[in-house]
């Protein structure tokens, strides 16, 4: 991919509004195959409290983590969208693996705010373990979610767009059972894992989706 094209393409979405559209989207895959499937923005004292443990204290969970990706367009109405995956991403999700909890990316396929609703689509990706974690990835695809280019030749670095039955075959082979305490251990990881007194993600804050056994 041209690097010079990739730097001429810009935001219109910020993470949090793309994260409206993606959380009902991954959640409504999700809950296909597992019945009881609770999306979190994870608080160490909220969703990681006492409350919320006297209520899953007997339950074993899996942990999906996803992170909200924007869409990069030339202009309004293009119908090409770019998504970049910083290095740091990479980084977690090496770390999510070690951890039982797959990493999934998602960006919505609108190229401006009026394509942007409720039931926008989204495209949907999984991280590999191993590549090049100090550089940036570049994604190009069609607003429909074609693949149309990608930075890297390493086709196991950043997999997608996924169908959904690709998506819960990724979590069922990816994920791990695990008691609730350990589950907020593993978000508490994901979320601010610490490298030197440094927040591990730059700002980046993922989203989890956790499925009861």
């Amino acid at each position: 991919m041209n690097r010079q094209r990739s730097h001429n393409q810009r935001s219109f979405l910020s993470e949090h509004s793309a994260e409206y559209v993606l959380v009902p989207n991954i959640a409504k895959v999700l809950s296909a195959a597992y019945k009881i499937t609770i999306p979190l923005y994870f608080w160490a004292t909220r969703e990681g409290g006492s409350i919320a443990a006297s209520d899953m204290v007997a339950q074993k969970v899996r942990i999906v983590t996803a992170f909200a990706r924007r869409p990069k367009v030339h202009n309004s109405g293009s119908e090409e969208i770019m998504m970049k995956v910083n290095a740091s991403l990479l980084q977690a999700s090496a770390l999510g693996c070690q951890r039982g909890s797959p990493v999934l990316f998602g960006v919505p396929l609108a190229a401006g705010l009026m394509q942007f609703n409720a039931n926008t689509p989204c495209a949907w990706f999984h991280l590999g373990d191993t590549g090049p974690f100090n550089a940036d990835v570049h994604v190009r695809m069609d607003t429909k979610g074609k693949r149309l280019g990608c930075s890297t030749d390493n086709t196991d670095l950043v997999r997608g767009p996924l169908t959904d039955k690709e998506i819960l075959a990724t979590v069922k082979s990816s994920t791990r059972a695990m008691p609730w305490n350990i589950a907020v251990q593993t978000m508490r990881g994901m979320r601010s894992f610490a490298n030197n007194g440094d927040w591990f993600l730059g700002g980046y804050r993922p989203f989890f989706l956790v499925i009861a056994e």
